[in-house]
């Protein structure tokens, strides 16, 4: 069983604040109702305001009402994280007709209309809890600035162990880490040459991390030197195959996938870091990181082709093969 609670705030003030059950989209919720009042109105003709009220007001001038709307959905499998922000706008939209109707009929106010576009409601919040104690999501849609976020609640308890740790040890991140970090960071500011250009750089240096935790699990200290003075080519190539049994150019065990992104990393960091260039050519395709789209696809190449090198790297680690 889940809980799911909706936050909006109308377009105007029902003048009635409490707890109310509701039915809306053949769901049941609990309604909470508070009257915020404004605190500077922009009342046309007047420099100040005080304990004034709108005759048949539905303006918002004055006052707004927050809603917060907390169900258990009917059908709990329709509520996850990858679906259910497509229902938060209908469902609040809803929840807010419904409110509207009840002060219309139990009050007459025929003047307070009804919503017809999520915009109207602003920012709309919804939180999903999990009763059986396990961590739940929410988000935020807002119809005006466009988008939906999924946000997931605060880390408490165990899922704070590995923050904790941190803070105990005084943990650092590997300088290669931290430049993976900033590629993401200058990709969202839109600075698409450093993000480009730290992304591969972070690619080089890490592989050379990895490939040196291997070497000195194998107690090739020679090695090590070498893979610490290494192109990135060299890395690719001879180094791979010493210490994960396999050069990371070979097809035939690594796959064409994994083969085709170290070309790819290595293209681009040899053509950006050398050349200033944000386009490349890699089995007869051209990535031109200057698109928005190419852009993307170079990080999500990224990320696959690291988690294969990461994964790669525990199975040696743990005296198995690489793949």
């Amino acid at each position: 069983m889940v809980k799911v609670t909706l936050r909006f705030m109308l377009p105007f003030s029902l003048d009635v604040d409490g707890i109310f059950p509701l039915i809306a989209s053949e769901e049941r919720f609990s309604v909470e109702l508070n009257t915020v009042d404004n605190q500077n109105p922009n009342f046309p003709g007047a420099s100040h305001l005080e304990n004034v009220a709108i005759v048949n007001d539905a303006t918002g001038i004055i006052a707004r009402t927050n809603v917060a709307a907390t169900y258990t959905p009917r059908d709990k499998s329709s509520v996850t994280w990858e679906g259910y922000c497509w229902t938060v706008t209908p469902l609040a939209v809803s929840v807010a007709n419904s409110l509207i109707n009840a002060a219309r009929v139990a009050h007459g106010e025929y003047f307070k209309d009804f919503i017809y576009h999520p915009k109207q409601l602003g920012p709309i919040q919804y939180q999903v809890t999990p009763l059986d104690g396990t961590k739940g999501f929410g988000g935020v849609f807002d119809p005006l600035m466009g988008g939906i976020q999924p946000r997931a609640p605060a880390r408490i308890g165990a899922d704070t162990a590995e923050f904790a740790a941190v803070l105990a040890t005084g943990q650092s991140s590997p300088i290669w880490r931290e430049l993976m970090f900033d590629a993401r960071r200058y990709k969202l500011s839109g600075n698409v040459r450093m993000a480009v250009a730290n992304l591969v750089l972070g690619f080089e240096i890490g592989l050379s991390d990895l490939l040196a935790q291997v070497a000195l699990k194998q107690g090739g200290t020679s090695t090590q030197l070498e893979i610490e003075q290494a192109t990135i080519g060299k890395l690719l190539q001879k180094l791979s195959a010493l210490t994960l049994g396999h050069s990371l150019e070979k097809v035939s065990y690594w796959g064409a996938d994994t083969v085709r992104r170290c070309a790819l990393m290595r293209e681009t960091r040899n053509k950006v870091l050398h050349r200033a260039k944000l386009s490349v050519v890699v089995d007869g395709v051209t990535c031109d990181f200057s698109k928005p789209a190419d852009l993307d696809s170079l990080f999500a190449e990224f990320d696959l082709l690291w988690d294969t090198l990461s994964k790669a790297t525990d199975n040696v680690l743990s005296g198995r093969s690489a793949l």
